[in-house]
């Protein structure tokens, strides 16, 4: 909204995570940006239709409407954001990381995976399983990260992602 930001702020960079999977009219919503910011950058992601929790044929509840509205390939996000008025679209999947597998709990993504219910929730898989204080979650993630590495490798080989797909706009 332009009542949100004087007229003459104009940022270098606009980001958008995980927020254009949510809003009703997306094209719209874009061409706002790029109508009010139009010598920014822009940096978005949305769910990747690559991630590595596909194969195990789970969605999180969240994933559905009311929450996600909307899913994007990279040429159906491409395409919107062209006609928004960005020129120039990269589309990238980030490699899967460690310390993503090392952040996700797995036994709700095995329990999904294990009853072959895509239905099934996967609340809770990309968070903390436990409060911890932060010296032993930090602990816990570094440890689990070693863990991870070859699995880590094992999935982007075989061509998965990130969780997230990323667009850069640059100007």
């Amino acid at each position: 909204s332009s009542d949100l930001c004087p007229p003459e702020w104009r940022p270098r960079v606009v980001t958008l995570f995980e927020v254009l999977e949510h809003v009703p009219d997306p094209r719209a919503f874009l061409r706002q940006i790029h109508d009010r910011f139009p010598d920014s950058e822009l940096i978005l992601t949305v769910p990747s239709p690559k991630r590595w929790t596909k194969p195990l044929g789970c969605r999180d509840v969240a994933d559905f409407p009311p929450n996600h509205l909307t899913r994007w390939a990279p040429t159906s996000l491409a395409e919107a954001l062209k006609r928004a008025g960005y020129a120039a679209v990269e589309i990238r999947y980030p490699r899967v990381i460690p310390l993503e597998l090392a952040s996700a709990a797995i036994k709700p993504l095995l329990r999904c995976w294990l009853k072959g219910n895509s239905s099934q929730t996967l609340n809770g898989a990309i968070s903390d399983e436990h409060l911890r204080p932060l010296t032993q979650e930090i602990a816990v993630r570094r440890a689990k990260s070693i863990m991870a590495t070859p699995l880590a490798a094992a999935l982007n080989l075989a061509g998965y992602s990130s969780v997230n797909m990323l667009a850069y706009c640059p100007r």
